[in-house]
């Protein structure tokens, strides 16, 4: 199992019941593959990377991150998305790397703006943009394949698709600076606040229903 250490960065492995450190690298974000591997955003030295590792930390695949320090990663369908910023800049940005190689290509770059992929589920990604401009910070569907966009809702961190794919799951701030949690289709479409007073939704089974 892949665990954090208590700063959040350093990974270990525990195997019958021992804990091993995997080197002296920095870890971020790790995403289980399986039994005996993992994806996550690994900084050597001054260096960034972004891959897939064996449980003992040596690698499988690293993919190029195009210069860019990077933050996190999350695995989608065939792909991998990780956000990061450049050395000289404060702007995050969000990048896609298709894992069969090639060179990651930028899914959310806007000037001014900083982005953060909350979830993805196959080929979609759902990230939250926050802008000098509030008019222009929002939370977005995009869909890889097809390259669409789609804004769904205001800035939201902690977006979340239902497990069909369909819909988004997020906070929304409300008059009186409380926060709700609403329900809206891919495709922008619905609406509907689905928990009053609450934050941070997760989709869990009930019934049979999603």
């Amino acid at each position: 199992m892949v665990l954090l250490d208590d700063d959040g960065t350093m990974i270990r492995v525990a195997q019958d019941g021992t804990e091993q450190v995997l080197n002296d690298d920095e870890w971020f974000c790790p995403h289980h593959v399986d039994d005996h591997e993992f994806y996550a955003a690994r900084r050597r030295g001054g260096t960034w990377s972004v891959g897939r590792f064996r449980r003992d930390g040596t690698e499988v695949q690293v993919y190029p991150t195009a210069g860019a320090t990077s933050s996190c990663v999350l695995p989608m369908g065939d792909h991998l998305a990780w956000w990061g910023k450049f050395e000289d800049g404060d702007q995050i940005d969000v990048w896609v790397t298709d894992l069969d190689g090639g060179s990651p290509v930028v899914v959310a770059g806007r000037e001014d703006c900083s982005e953060i992929v909350s979830d993805t589920f196959d080929s979609l990604l759902v990230y939250s943009r926050a802008c000098a401009d509030p008019d222009d910070s929002a939370t977005i569907v995009v869909d890889v394949a097809s390259g669409q966009e789609t804004r769904v809702g205001p800035n939201s961190g902690g977006a979340r698709f239902s497990p069909d794919g369909r819909r988004v799951a997020m906070t929304v701030p409300t008059a009186d600076d409380g926060a709700d949690v609403q329900v809206v289709g891919v495709d922008g479409s619905g609406g509907t606040i689905a928990i009053p007073d609450a934050q941070w939704p997760a989709w869990v089974p009930l019934g049979g229903q999603q």
